[in-house]
């Protein structure tokens, strides 16, 4: 529930390939690839043929004149993340319409879809707002929004914490759900003074969408991905997006580096500057 500064599973990844007349696109596509990280563990695609040899004997070259089946590596060039983030938000934007969230919390303040949803790399099933308030949020006011959607047929749950006294200075109101196709989604949110003095995820909105690029996107998503699988651990979302734009950050072991052996998620008023 914690509010990260900005919020906060999925299948696992697989590399299948076929090579009945697909080998030359694929191998020439990876033959182009390059990682521009040194040191012993980073990698450079290269075919171990020319570009008609078949996927499978497609190797990753080590910096240090190693070789290893690229299998090892497809992780972090699948060309698929961008496709399953969009087929999520998909989703996500489908709760929220069925729910009526926006209309509904627009009741008491100013409704924001925030997070994962508004940058289009949703990787776990979670939808964050922010409602903004003239003054305090009153707690009642929120109970009366809760108690309509409690009574929609989707909502099987609904968490109150009175955060005001705390760092995050608002309402707290999580629901469980289910979307129309069955899958389980979790909504928070968070009622807030438009005088709170931040940090918030409505900040970070529009300067991630013009830092984000598609190669960018793709390194995030492969790293939330990785979280879901429990492969990089409990890191912050906005600690991933500050590690790939600022740090330049792919794989799990340089989130790690990144982040340092004493990380704990904390809030932040971190921000992208690329694009800004």
């Amino acid at each position: 529930m914690h509010r990260l500064g900005h919020s906060s599973a999925a299948a696992a990844l697989r590399y299948q390939h076929k090579v009945d007349g697909q080998d030359r696109a694929i191998a020439e596509l990876l033959g182009q690839l390059a990682f521009a990280r040194t040191g012993p563990d980073t990698f450079r695609v290269a075919p171990t043929r020319r570009a008609t040899t078949a996927v499978s004997s497609i190797c990753a070259v080590r910096a240090d004149g190693g070789v290893r089946p690229y299998r090892a590596l497809c992780a972090r060039v699948s060309p698929d993340e961008l496709s399953r983030a969009a087929s999520r938000r998909r989703q996500a934007l489908a709760v929220i319409s069925d729910l009526g969230l926006i209309d509904r919390w627009s009741q008491v303040g100013r409704a924001v879809v925030v997070g994962a949803v508004a940058y289009d790399l949703v990787v776990s099933p979670d939808i964050d707002l922010e409602v903004f308030t003239d003054g305090a949020p009153v707690i009642r006011k929120g109970f009366e929004v809760a108690a309509q959607l409690a009574e929609h047929p989707r909502v099987k749950r609904v968490r109150f914490t009175n955060a005001l006294a705390s760092a995050d200075q608002g309402i707290y109101w999580q629901l469980r759900c289910h979307s129309e196709d069955g899958g389980d989604w979790k909504i928070d949110v968070w009622m807030l003074a438009n005088e709170h003095a931040g940090p918030l995820s409505a900040w970070m909105v529009e300067p991630m969408r013009r830092a984000l690029t598609p190669e960018s996107r793709r390194s995030i998503l492969t790293l939330k991905e990785a979280r879901a699988r429990g492969e990089v651990g409990a890191v912050a979302s906005i600690d991933i997006y500050r590690a790939v734009l600022d740090g330049g950050v792919s794989t799990s072991a340089d989130l790690h580096e990144f982040l340092g052996s004493g990380y704990v998620p904390a809030l932040t008023a971190w921000l992208p500057s690329r694009g800004a």
